[in-house]
């Protein structure tokens, strides 16, 4: 009975365990194969980034026209619709001039502001 009683330990202990030699190489190549899939993944998440920033760049750019076409035709539009009332085309021009820059100032501190509240800077 005890020859066995030794097979059977043996059957449940299953195969002799590998050399650490073995083990270590299983555990580098596991390692080389996850570099490369979060390599791969990196790459794809960039591309579709990318892609993203390509289209939103586009429509921000027509965007931007937009807007700059549509300020441009309301200052004329301000200028010929206060002229009668200033006594002409220039006062009614430095007026406006003077609306769009006083605008310009207090979006620009706007903007500051957002920035700054943004990227957490108190001073």
């Amino acid at each position: 009975m005890d020859d066995e009683e030794a097979g059977a330990d043996n059957a449940r202990k299953g195969p002799p365990p590998d050399t650490i030699h073995a083990s270590v190489e299983r555990l580098i190549a596991s390692g080389k194969d996850l570099a490369e899939a979060e390599i791969s993944w990196a790459k794809l998440k960039g591309r579709s980034l990318a892609s993203l920033l390509r289209k939103g760049l586009f429509f921000g750019i027509l965007a931007t026209t937009g807007l700059m076409v549509g300020f441009s035709l309301l200052l004329v539009a301000g200028i010929v619709a206060i002229a009668p009332h200033v006594g002409g085309l220039l006062p009614a021009t430095l007026i406006m001039i003077g609306i769009a820059f006083a605008l310009a100032i207090i979006f620009g501190l706007l903007a500051r502001n957002a920035f700054r509240d943004m990227i957490g800077d108190d001073g």
